[in-house]
Order: C-alpha cells, then sequence, then structure tokens
C-alpha cells in the first residue's frame, strides 16, 4: 500500500509504509521522516508502540520494565508508594538526557514507582504542529492507564505527573480527563508556543489535579511567564538567559545542544536536582520579579518555600530565588537572601 506524504509544500512524492518506521532516535533529539499522526499525509497511529510506559523502581533493580502489558498489574496495588509519571518534550525521547537524569534522581531515594513515559516517534522533529495534535493521544493512553489502575483500587491522589514543556501541556490534559483530580502535577516550563492563545480547558491549569506546581525558567520564549498552577516558582526570575545559558559560555564549552534551550532545559535539571537536594531550593511569595530584586518581600524569608520536589501542596502564589550556575543548582537560604542581586547572578 502507497502512503501520500508531503515533506514541505510544494515537495510532494510518493513513499512505503516501511518510511513510517524511518527516525532517527539518539541523544538527545529524534527525527522521524514523516509525521505521524491523524492527517491525509502522516504514517498512521501505533497504540501500542508509539506510546510506551517504562517502570523503575529499586526493587527491579533500576531498570525500565516496558508495561504495555502490565496495565492493572497488581505491583501498584501491594504498595502505597507515589506513583509518578514523568511525560518528556518536543524531540526527545525517555532514554535521553532528561528522562534518565530525572529517573537516576528518583531511583536514589528509592521512595516511589516511577514511569517513564516514552511518545518520541509522535513529537519528533521538525514535526512540532503535528506534536502538539498528538498530544492528546498520548494522555489518552496515559489516562487509559490511570483508569486501570483506579479500577483494581488504586486512589487518584497517588498519582504525580511531571511534564517538561509538551510534556506539561498533555499532564494537564491527563488531568482534564479523569472523573476525580489527580494528586499533584508538575510542570516544568510548560510549552508556550501555539499554546499562547489557548484557553485553560486547551493548557496546563491549576484545576488539573489538587495541586499544581509549576517552574518556569524560559518565560516568553520556549515556556509561559505567566501563573498557569496553585504554586508558580521563578527562578532567577522565570526567564532567559539562566546562569550558565549565556551565548558566549555555551560556544566556549561548547555546548550546542544548548544553544537555542538552555534555559528551557534549565526547569528539568532544577528539578531533577531537587529531588536530590530537595531543601536546597529556598524561595520566597513575592507579587513579581522586581518585588524580589529589590528586597520588597523580605519579612516572607522567616516562611520561605521549597521548590520542585519538597513543594508543600498547601503553598498559593507566587515564589521567587536565584540559582548557581551549574549542579548543584540550588542555593539554599542564600537563594532567597540574594534576590536584591539577582541581576548580578545572571
Amino acid at each position: 500500500m502507497e502512503v501520500l506524504c508531503v515533506i514541505y509544500a510544494p515537495l510532494v512524492f510518493f513513499c512505503s509504509n516501511r518510511f513510517c518506521n524511518l527516525n532517527f532516535s539518539g541523544v538527545p533529539y529524534t527525527i522521524q521522516i514523516i509525521p505521524k499522526g491523524d492527517c491525509s499525509y502522516c504514517c498512521p497511529l501505533d497504540p501500542k508502540n508509539d506510546v510506551t510506559l517504562h517502570l523503575s523502581t529499586r526493587i527491579n533493580g533500576n531498570k525500565e520494565s516496558l508495561m504495555y502489558e502490565m496495565m492493572g498489574d497488581d505491583f501498584f496495588i501491594g504498595n502505597n508508594k507515589t506513583i509518578v509519571l514523568y511525560i518528556h518534550g518536543f524531540t526527545e525521547q525517555a532514554t535521553g538526557p532528561a528522562p534518565q537524569t530525572i529517573k537516576r534522581a528518583y531511583m536514589g531515594r528509592g521512595e516511589e514507582n516511577l514511569i517513564l513515559v516514552d511518545w518520541s516517534t509522535l513529537s519528533a522533529l521538525p514535526w512540532y504542529n503535528h506534536a502538539i495534535e498528538n498530544t492528546y493521544f498520548v494522555a489518552t493512553t496515559i489516562s487509559n492507564f490511570i483508569d486501570e489502575l483506579v479500577s483494581k483500587g488504586v486512589t487518584l491522589d497517588r498519582f504525580h505527573i511531571v511534564g517538561f514543556s509538551l510534556g506539561a501541556e498533555i499532564a494537564g490534559l491527563v488531568g482534564k480527563m479523569q472523573s476525580g483530580r489527580l494528586g499533584r502535577i508538575t510542570g516544568l516550563d510548560p510549552a508556550m508556543p501555539m499554546y499562547e492563545w489557548a484557553g485553560r480547558l486547551a493548557r496546563l491549569d491549576k484545576n488539573d489535579a489538587l495541586f499544581v506546581d509549576v517552574i518556569h525558567t524560559d518565560g516568553g520564549v520556549l515556556g509561559f511567564d505567566t501563573p498557569m498552577g496553585h504554586a508558580d516558582f521563578y527562578p532567577n526570575g522565570g526567564t532567559p538567559a539562566q546562569p550558565g545559558c549565556d551565548v558566549e559560555k555555551i560556544v566556549e564549552e561548547r555546548r550546542i545542544n544548548d544553544y537555542v534551550a538552555c534555559s528551557h532545559n534549565k526547569a528539568w535539571k532544577y528539578y531533577a536536582d531537587s529531588v536530590v537536594n530537595p531543601y536546597e531550593f529556598m524561595a520566597v511569595e513575592c507579587k513579581n520579579v522586581r518585588d524580589f530584586e529589590r528586597g520588597v518581600c523580605k519579612s516572607n524569608r522567616e516562611t520561605p518555600a521549597f521548590m520542585g520536589y519538597a513543594a508543600d501542596n498547601h503553598l498559593r502564589g507566587n515564589f521567587f530565588l536565584t540559582t548557581n550556575d551549574r549542579a548543584p543548582y540550588g542555593r539554599g537560604i542564600d537563594g532567597i537572601i540574594a534576590g536584591e542581586k539577582l541581576q548580578s547572578t545572571t
């Protein structure tokens, strides 16, 4: 069977179905020759292989176990640990730097059931618009998995979904699909391109879980700078360039992969570090970054919040802090005392 494929208009050509499985997946990008999705020239979606779930626990020696055939497995009922699902962003894959860094961080704690969601063939370069269209399919797959566990007795409040970029928007969709409320969603610099004018029903929103916390690092560029959750954290002001992301340093250190998305990627790097060092990301509530820089919110330092893993689910408002330019990123109390010197640290 032949499939009509359009790569870039006006280039049109015919190709066989074998091209649908031709992709280049490596670190850190996935490139798909032909997009997958629901369109006239797209390769068809494969429910079993296009979205896969990979379980990691200390019980299985930190090895990832493919879970597609394990839906509803009694394993999750036999323990009361939080079930964390991590959803990667555009062009990434579960074997890439971000998910694997998150995995190492959680396995170091050993206190949660971690599931890496891989949707790399649906989020491959250069098909960003198709990736957005595929988010509903991915969210539906994850939601069905959650429904299976809930039908076996697992409560919704045990689920914590962590999503980076487009993964954060998927997390919001999953929350919207539930009959009740998920326990927590953590949005790591939720994707802004093509979501700028979307309402709360189309993007991550505080109503998608009992507690929604968001870390903003590339606000106004690849991520949102406006509040989206119950608690919104703005490290180093929440906008580019984040510490360590100035162009000269990237070129000098030959970090070419960071050239476009360095500040965006800081969101998952900060979060992973917070799993390892949960109380090093002290933050202070403040109305806006200008007040934080001027030290207007000094009185709030007496009751600091924590960004990332240790964020309290009762937090409400906007929170600010500064970080180091490289790991370990957390600065402890210095991260809020140095608020007045924010511009000099970036």
